[in-house]
């Protein structure tokens, strides 16, 4: 019986030990706070790229697509594309696809925000809320 507890009591250091739990980040809501406050964000962005569509033009505007305030153009062979931008500001993304000699254009556009925060943490601390946006094509 001793040798039966023994193992049980073996088995369950092994346990807690083998957990990949990141303890400081449960104790510490302000661990993924930056002191200093970013001048940039991310903004995510998701495409359409399959065996009819693996190229696909891209153009980011700075606020609404129809001010026409070009940020950056590039083309994506990937799925997610993700680009560090200037922070506190709205940006829109058009898409090309092309399909049966026809050019389709997707737009989305998102926030990329910096939040200042105070009340959980003992200082003052700059949080980021990345952009997300979505341009695949829906069937």
């Amino acid at each position: 019986m001793a040798r039966i507890f023994r193992y049980l009591i073996l088995v369950a250091v092994a346990l807690i030990i083998s957990c990949n739990i990141d303890w400081e980040k449960l104790d510490n809501p302000c661990i993924d706070c930056y002191n200093i406050k970013p001048e940039e964000g991310l903004l995510e962005i998701k495409f359409t790229i399959d065996e009819n569509h693996n190229g696909i033009p891209l153009i980011i505007y700075i606020d609404e697509y129809e001010k026409n305030q070009i940020e950056w153009i590039d083309t994506t062979y990937e799925a997610n594309y993700d680009i560090w931008v200037p922070v506190n500001q709205y940006y829109s993304v058009r898409a090309q696809y092309i399909k049966d000699n026809d050019t389709i254009y997707v737009f989305d556009g998102d926030n990329v925000k910096i939040i200042k925060e105070s009340t959980e943490c003992d200082t003052v601390c700059w949080r980021p809320r990345d952009g997300k946006v979505d341009v695949r094509l829906k069937y």
